[in-house]
């Protein structure tokens, strides 16, 4: 990197220059790094006090800023010059000073939170980062995203409390994100998963009859038979609207009916005594580059012969439609992907969930951008928090939803902010994007919510499942997880990764048990004792 390309990087409101930052010798070391990279993290932790007035005092430790971090975790920073990705590591407080301190600045539920007081006590937030968890990349000198990226509030949640791991997606259920959020919130699987489009007609509040089949249904993009982009390109919402509407001209009646949802995330409902949800379906986010033909859905039983071949005949003629529509004639002008192809998944009935008040007796507030995890809320009795800019993408508006979880935990016992792009940006298997979206989740959202609650609320996060940007589809792998919670001592674990928390106290979880661990019966006492 030239002079010319170097550039002050900026954490939380102190700028190093690049000059003050080594090369990090944890570079060379391989996955398995043991306390002694743990310990050189806690030497390397520095504090910085930052006051904005009378009313409101921020401190900011290693904890909140990537100087705790970064001894065997490098930041991703981009070079000036280039745009290449390159490892930088802060300097030790001890050996080298910031040649600059700008002052931070307080966000606005910070600034909220401290006029009202403090906050009530047992609340609780769960930081969901949707395939967050991945695993060694060579290109990350054999780290994961997590162990790479700079995630300070994510590890002073591990350093302040338990950790362990969380079973997600078992064998016997898809490996979709609907089963793995599911599991994290407690659901009976056995008894009350019901298929992806119940729970995203839910979000919405479609009424599904009792003869109604709703499907997940993924505008794609298809070329040579082959699909292209399971996600159809990111489509704008006024564009994949457009292309519902073209296929409810072309296919809707009173037994076949597409509805929008949200960018390429729509459903499709089949109504009518002669459908079942007995089809198999195959999730598109696993076949990218494969032809669609291989992967049409099939029957599972004489009853699901009728629904396999409407769905199939809407996959073959669809393209068709599609391909003569304004909306993919206005897209090629524009340079962007066609929305040329349908792929339905994860079909199912109305089903019956046991909500949060009566399985724990606690109210519930989700915040998220995607039908999915809206409708599992909504299934579960909770209520949605609509956040402007919330885009389920990577360009999200992270403080909104921040702010949002910081003003819900005043009226509700648990508040749960689900982030979805980090997933997205995972399937597209772009590691740059990935690492990015990870260090924008732990500071622009984690890290500004704990700013703003402190040690009062409870506080968890987790993956709900893995999703490796070598192979760009989920994995079954256990995800990891950290809970601080009041009066509970921590275990010895310091960073949140997936090297560092099978290693915690929490052991290895499944079904309900980080639900009840909460929430349950005797909830501290379960984890202020050894699993």
């Amino acid at each position: 990197m030239t002079d010319q390309g170097r550039q002050p990087v900026a954490h939380d409101g102190m700028v190093i220059h690049e000059e003050n930052l080594p090369r990090p010798a944890a570079m060379v070391r391989g996955f398995h790094g043991g306390n002694a990279e743990a310990n050189a993290r806690k030497r390397r932790c520095q504090c910085a006090r930052k006051s904005f007035g009378p009313r409101c005092t921020v401190f900011s430790f290693g904890l909140f800023f990537a100087l705790g971090r970064h001894g065997g975790r490098p930041s991703m920073v981009t070079n000036a010059v280039s745009g290449t990705l390159e490892g930088r590591a802060p300097s030790r407080p001890a050996e080298k000073t910031p040649k600059e301190k700008t002052v931070g600045r307080v966000d606005s539920g910070a600034a909220a939170l401290a006029d009202c007081g403090s906050m009530p006590a047992n609340k609780t937030v769960i930081f969901l980062g949707d395939g967050m968890a991945d695993e060694p990349l060579p290109e990350l000198g054999n780290r994961t995203p997590l162990q790479y990226a700079a995630t300070p509030a994510m590890d002073s949640l591990a350093r302040d409390g338990r950790t362990g791991t969380l079973l997600t997606l078992p064998e016997g259920f898809p490996t979709g994100s609907e089963v793995a959020n599911m599991s994290v919130l407690g659901c009976d699987l056995k008894t009350e998963y019901c298929g992806r489009g119940p729970i995203e007609a839910a979000a919405r509040n479609l009424k599904l009859g009792p003869q109604d089949v709703a499907f997940r249904l993924n505008l794609v993009t298809v070329r040579d038979g082959r699909l292209v982009d399971f996600a159809g390109g990111h489509p704008a919402q006024a564009d994949a609207e457009a292309a519902i509407e073209e296929l409810n001209r072309a296919f809707g009646d009173s037994r076949i009916r597409f509805h929008a949802g949200v960018s390429y995330r729509n459903l499709l409902v089949l109504s009518g005594p002669e459908f079942s949800p007995r089809v198999k379906t195959e999730k598109p986010d696993d076949h990218h580059g494969e032809p669609i033909s291989r992967h049409l859905p099939t029957a599972l039983a004489p009853e699901g012969h009728t629904t396999a071949r409407t769905l199939q005949r809407l996959i073959q003629e669809a393209p068709a439609v599609l391909a003569r529509s304004a909306v993919n004639r206005r897209r090629a002008v524009a340079g962007l992907p066609p929305l040329n192809g349908i792929w339905p998944n994860s079909g199912g009935r109305a089903g019956a969930l046991r909500t949060l008040q009566e399985k724990y007796g606690i109210r519930g507030a989700i915040i998220s951008a995607v039908d999915v995890i809206v409708g599992l809320g909504r299934c579960l009795g909770m209520d949605p928090i609509a956040v402007p800019g919330a885009t389920g993408y990577i360009d999200t508006n992270y403080e909104g939803k921040a702010d949002a979880a910081i003003a819900a935990l005043r009226e509700y016992d648990l508040v749960y902010v689900h982030v979805e792009g980090i997933d997205e940006v995972s399937h597209a298997r772009d590691l740059r994007a990935k690492l990015k979206a990870i260090e924008d989740f732990d500071r622009r959202l984690i890290g500004r919510v704990l700013r703003a609650v402190g040690p009062e609320a409870n506080a968890v996060v987790l993956a709900d499942h893995p999703v490796p940007v070598a192979r760009g589809k989920h994995t079954r792998t256990p995800v990891p997880v950290a809970v601080r919670m009041r009066g509970v001592p921590p275990d010895v674990v310091r960073v949140f990764d997936e090297l560092a928390c099978p290693r915690g106290l929490l052991g290895a979880m499944k079904d309900g048990d980080l639900m009840n661990l909460l929430f349950g019966k005797g909830a501290v006492e379960n984890l202020s004792v050894s699993r």
